[in-house]
């Protein structure tokens, strides 16, 4: 159920750790359960080493972004070490999760220098690794677009999509009906007990149509509203960066001589982050490991908002608090739906121009 990055990731820690891949092969038995074949019997700590590794250098490029864009106080970043639930999802957990968020990071460390073709690279490399990075799909389109037009953007698409193909032609090959519907499955159903922000609901909303089909709706309408009246001032509106065919190459010469490396930056990441953050809000499901989608562009959402310090700290605690309850309970997602919500209405409250351009008052 996962697309091909991923199992390419954990042969490759196969290897790297001397597992015996043959372990995992043996039935549902208590001798195929025990710790040597949960791990199929490989170097664990080393394991551990490698994702803590990733965790440290995910946290490295988000520290240079925020100090980049200005926006974040520098005490804040410690709010980016304080989750024991992330430190468990990286280091004790081994999810791919944290892995393909490295990978996002890096695309944004490109797109915030312009530098669409490598970026294009890297996000395909996310990707391929967990489906979530679709969630930045639309803000990496108006991005391309904006700089390079349509034809570059085509141009720049090209690789991405065959690094996909490159990965995934085992599968293709054995079974491409199987592997394209299985591995990008977007109709995927969700047990309700793992939920974190919907057990304030019953089971049978839950798991209703018309519940998967209104938050669809809320994820594209909030989408089209922010595209059109936060990410594109400087475009006009969505429509018009969508039907103009070419680059403007004065128009980014201009911007990148005139607006300054922070401005370009907190722009390219307010969209990037927003984007991401309007699919968490409207998610159908969130589990545990989902929390590194969005957990480490939250003090950049929360100072972009125009909020009062405290405030901004009480989100953050809410949040924090809430994937931190095992197992989740309705209190604990109604509080994370409360934070979502206000978060939201803030940036969704916040000027054009303060939301593309400019850091929010109250920069303390």
């Amino acid at each position: 159920v996962y697309p091909a990055g991923f199992v390419a990731l954990f042969v490759a820690l196969h290897y790297a750790t001397a597992a015996d891949p043959t372990c995992c092969r043996l039935p549902q038995t208590l001798e195929s359960e025990s710790p040597r074949c949960v791990s199929g019997g490989g170097n664990l700590l080393l394991a551990q080493a490698i994702f803590a590794a990733a965790y440290l250098a995910t946290l490295a490029l988000v520290i240079s972004l925020y100090r980049r864009t200005r926006l974040v106080p520098p005490w804040a970043h410690a709010l980016l070490i304080l989750s024991p639930r992330i430190h468990s999802l990286y280091v004790l957990r081994l999810f791919n999760d944290g892995v393909a968020m490295l990978f996002v990071w890096l695309w944004l460390a490109c797109a915030c220098s312009r530098r669409h073709a490598l970026g294009g690279l890297l996000f395909s490399v996310a990707l391929s690794i967990k489906m979530n990075a679709l969630l930045f799909a639309p803000a990496l389109a108006i991005l391309v677009l904006r700089d390079v037009g349509w034809s570059g953007a085509i141009v720049r698409a090209v690789p991405a999509l065959g690094l996909q193909l490159l990965l995934a032609a085992p599968f293709l090959r054995a079974n491409a009906a199987g592997y394209l519907s299985r591995a990008f499955e977007l109709s995927r159903s969700f047990e309700y007990r793992w939920t974190v922000n919907w057990k304030c609901v019953s089971p049978q909303i839950f798991g209703s149509r018309a519940f998967s089909a209104a938050l669809l709706a809320s994820h594209v309408v909030l989408l089209l509203v922010f595209a059109h009246r936060k990410w594109c001032p400087s475009d006009g509106s969505l429509p018009a960066l969508l039907l103009r065919a070419t680059k403007r190459r004065a128009d980014v010469e201009q911007r990148s001589t005139a607006a300054s490396d922070a401005a370009y930056s907190r722009e390219v990441l307010t969209m990037a982050l927003t984007c991401n953050f309007i699919g968490i809000a409207t998610a159908r499901t969130l589990h545990y490991q989902f929390y590194t989608y969005y957990f480490h562009s939250l003090p950049f959402l929360l100072w972009l908002a125009p909020l009062p310090t405290a405030l901004r700290l009480a989100l953050w605690l809410g949040i924090e608090w809430s994937f931190n309850v095992y197992p989740a309970t309705p209190v604990s997602s109604f509080v994370l739906q409360v934070c979502h919500a206000a978060l939201l209405l803030a940036l969704l409250a916040c000027g054009r121009t303060s939301l593309a351009t400019h850091p929010s008052k109250g920069n303390d």
